[in-house]
C-alpha cells in the first residue's frame, strides 16, 4: 500500500501541463509583430535573421516551458540550440560556398567589427548590429515562451517584446504609421491578459461548482475583444493635453537619462546603419558628419524664418544646426558636447558675452518634419521644449 501511494503521488507530479493553444498562438504573433517592427526600419541588410530567430525562439521557449525537464537539462538544451541555430542563420548571409567557409567569413567580419568597436572607431559593417540584435531577440523570445508555459507569468511573457518594440520605435519615427504596430502589440497583449484572467476565473468557478452556460464563453470573449479594441483606439486617436504631454516628456527624459549616457558609448557600433532610416525626415545633420556621401538635393523648402526689424542694416544670416570641431576617421564630430533638457520657462541659455547689444525675435516655421532647430548666431531663448547640445568654454 505504501509503495502504491508513493507511485500515485509521483504520477500526479509528472503529468504534463495543460496546453493552451490560443494563448500560445497569441504570444507567437506578439513576438512576430515586435520583430516585424525592426524589419520595417530597413536599417541594414539581413534583419530577417532576427525575425527567423524570434520565430524559432518563441517555439523553443513554449516547448521548454511545457516540458518536464529540470533546470540543468533546460540549460543544456538552451546552449545546444543556441550554438546551432544562431550560426546556422548567419551562415545564410553568404551563399554558394561551403558551410565551413561561410561561417569562417562571417566570424571574421564580426571579429573585425568588434575590434574596431573596442578601438573606439566607427564600425561600417551593419552585420555586427544584426548579430547583437538577433541574439537579443533569440533570448527574449525564449524567455517569453518559457515564462508563459512554465509559470504563467504574464508580465514575463509580455514585457520583453513590449520593451523591444518600444525601443525600436524610439529610434525609428520617420514613418508615423509604423506606430500602429506598437498599438497592435498592445492589443494582443490585452487579449492575452483577458484570456488569462478568464481562465483563472473559470478554474475558480469549477472548484466552487459554479454553473456556466455555453454561451457565456462567447459573450465574455466578445466583450473582452471590444473593450481592448476601444482602449487602444482611444489611446491612439485622442490628442493629449499640452500640460500632460510636457509632463510626460520631462518624466521620460529623466527616466532615460542613464541610457542616453550609454548610448554615446555604442554610437560607433551603429554608424553602418542606413542614416536616412534612423534620422527623422529632414534631419540632414547630427553630432557627426560623414564625408563623401552628400545629402539628397531637392527644391523642397526645409524651413522659413521671419526676421526682426533691426535699427541698422540687416546682416547676412547663417543658419546653424551643428558646429563640428574634430576631424577623425573621415568624419567631422561635434566633440566634447553635453546634452541636457531645455524647458522655456525654467532653463537659461548661458551664451558667451560677445558685446553684441542687438537682439530680435525670429519665428521659425518648418515645412518638413525634423527634430533639429536651425538658428542664427547666439540664440538666447527658444519657445519650444527640447534638448540642447552645448560645449562649455572657459
Amino acid at each position: 500500500m505504501g509503495v502504491l501511494l508513493l507511485y500515485t503521488q509521483h504520477m500526479k507530479l509528472s503529468q504534463p501541463r495543460r496546453w493552451d493553444w490560443s494563448s500560445a498562438v497569441l504570444l507567437f504573433f506578439m513576438i512576430q509583430v515586435a520583430t516585424a517592427r525592426l524589419a520595417v526600419t530597413h536599417w541594414t541588410e539581413f534583419l530577417f535573421i532576427a525575425q527567423t530567430l524570434a520565430l524559432l525562439g518563441v517555439v523553443l521557449g513554449l516547448a521548454l516551458g511545457y516540458s518536464q525537464f529540470k533546470k540543468r537539462s533546460l540549460l543544456s538544451l538552451l546552449f545546444g540550440y543556441t550554438i546551432t541555430f544562431i550560426p546556422w542563420q548567419f551562415a545564410l548571409v553568404i551563399k554558394d560556398v561551403l558551410l565551413s567557409e561561410r561561417l569562417a567569413s562571417v566570424s571574421g567580419r564580426l571579429l573585425f567589427s568588434i575590434a574596431l568597436f573596442f578601438q573606439d572607431e566607427a564600425v561600417e559593417d551593419g552585420l555586427l548590429f544584426v548579430a547583437v540584435i538577433s541574439t537579443l531577440v533569440w533570448f527574449l523570445s525564449i524567455a517569453s515562451g518559457y515564462l508563459w508555459t512554465r509559470h504563467e507569468n504574464y508580465l514575463g511573457a509580455v514585457l520583453p517584446g513590449g520593451l523591444f518594440i518600444l525601443a525600436i520605435h524610439i529610434y525609428d519615427q520617420a514613418v508615423v504609421s509604423r506606430i500602429w504596430l506598437l498599438a497592435f502589440y498592445i492589443l494582443m497583449a490585452l487579449f492575452l491578459l483577458g484570456q488569462h484572467y478568464y481562465r483563472k476565473n473559470r478554474e475558480s468557478w469549477q472548484e466552487r461548482r459554479v454553473f456556466q452556460m455555453q454561451e457565456s464563453n462567447f459573450d465574455l470573449t466578445r466583450g473582452m475583444v471590444i473593450t481592448a479594441c476601444l482602449l487602444v483606439f482611444v489611446a491612439w486617436t485622442v490628442p493629449a493635453s499640452k500640460v500632460g504631454l510636457e509632463s510626460a516628456i520631462r518624466t521620460w527624459r529623466r527616466l532615460t537619462q542613464p541610457w542616453r549616457n550609454v548610448e554615446a558609448v555604442f554610437s560607433n557600433a551603429v554608424v553602418g546603419l542606413d542614416a536616412h532610416s534612423v534620422k527623422s525626415i529632414g534631419d540632414l545633420f547630427s553630432s557627426q558628419l560623414r564625408l563623401g556621401t552628400g545629402n539628397p538635393l531637392s527644391k523642397d523648402i526645409v524651413f522659413s524664418v521671419e526676421t526682426p526689424d533691426l535699427p541698422e542694416k540687416q546682416p547676412r544670416y547663417y543658419w546653424r544646426g551643428y558646429t563640428y570641431s574634430l576631424y577623425q576617421n573621415h568624419r567631422w564630430y561635434a566633440a566634447n558636447s553635453i546634452r541636457s533638457d531645455f524647458l522655456p520657462d525654467s532653463t537659461e541659455l548661458l551664451t558667451p558675452n560677445l558685446n553684441i547689444n542687438n537682439t530680435g525675435t525670429f519665428t521659425v516655421k518648418t515645412q518638413m518634419r525634423h527634430s533639429l532647430l536651425y538658428t542664427a548666431t547666439q540664440p538666447i531663448w527658444v519657445s519650444r521644449a527640447g534638448q540642447i547640445d552645448y560645449a562649455p568654454i572657459d
